[in-house]
């Protein structure tokens, strides 16, 4: 990917909002045109005649076409730039994580990669993801993105009106940090308060962990009660507590066929509130403060 200064990105920038800004202008013609020509066909109808009328709308039509059709190329104009996600966040990733490292703004960690996890159970049926970064880190690899899931209903009123109900199951940060190997057995840490309905758990041991502060805010559902304690040893309990501190918001994980899942329930973006108005230095800095994540999560979740 070609690189770019700051400066040359903040000029971009300026170059896509003046392209939107005679794209709208465009549309604004485009709309002039069709009601000034049917205002003009009003008269020329009430002059000449329904036939003369009829003509007159075609011609319009066909100029309205034409003008559109040379003017309104609507990619071109609002979609073909957007420097924040084609340009500056890719920059920060490649900084960051190598020149293999992708992002993609309108994917995010497989709906397959979600279930698989079963932190979350089955009480979704709708997903969202978009904000995925995928690369490695100290010969790591992980993914994250923003991960929406949610539990959609319809049931029908006292009127026979289909009424829709959305309920936000999960709403933030996905991350999986792929070690490569088994673990001496496949496990979930959530928080307390909230009961799994998933059938995974069915006949799992739940686990009593020898850290108090730890047992007070974590439940611990394993395969293996006892090879529990191998991979939960108190470095990696500390690494959990201190994690739970350090993000806002609820936070889950899964220790699943060498993988380790965690899960940021914020109700946020990760990239929220990064906007090119401020100006490429400035976002570039919490852009990569906000991927910071990633090296936190791999040092504090190194086995």
């Amino acid at each position: 990917m070609q690189k770019y200064t700051d400066e040359e990105l903040d000029k971009m920038y300026q170059e896509e909002i003046g392209q939107r800004r005679r794209g709208l202008m465009m549309i604004l013609k485009a709309v002039g045109i069709y009601w000034g020509g049917r205002i003009i066909l009003g008269l020329v109808y009430l002059t000449f005649g329904r036939i003369i009328g009829t003509l007159g709308f075609f011609a319009l039509i066909y100029v309205l076409v034409i003008y559109c059709k040379k003017n309104l190329h609507l990619k071109k104009l609002f979609g073909s730039m957007d420097v924040l996600h084609n340009q500056l966040i890719p920059d920060c990733v490649q900084d960051m994580f190598g020149e293999e490292a992708v992002y993609v703004k309108k994917e995010g960690i497989p709906r397959a990669g979600i279930k698989s996890s079963h932190l979350v159970g089955k009480s979704w049926n709708t997903y969202y993801g978009k904000n995925l970064v995928k690369g490695t880190y100290k010969d790591l690899s992980f993914s994250l993105s923003d991960v929406t899931l949610i539990n959609h209903s319809e049931h029908e009123d006292s009127d026979g009106n289909t009424q829709d109900h959305d309920v936000t199951v999960f709403a933030g940060q996905w991350a999986v940090l792929d070690f490569g190997k088994p673990f001496s057995t496949n496990l979930i840490v959530r928080e307390r308060g909230e009961k799994l309905f998933d059938k995974w758990a069915d006949g799992k041991s739940t686990v009593e962990m020898e850290d108090v502060e730890f047992n007070k805010k974590f439940i611990v559902i394993a395969e293996d009660a006892h090879n529990a304690f191998y991979l939960l040893t108190p470095q990696m309990i500390e690494h959990i507590i201190q994690a739970e501190k350090r993000f806002k918001g609820r936070i889950y994980f899964c220790f699943m066929d060498g993988k380790i899942h965690i899960a940021i329930d914020n109700r946020k973006s990760i990239f929220e509130g990064i906007a090119m108005m401020n100006g490429a230095a400035a976002e570039r800095k919490r852009i990569k403060d906000r991927l910071s994540l990633i090296p936190e999560l791999v040092e504090q979740m190194n086995l």
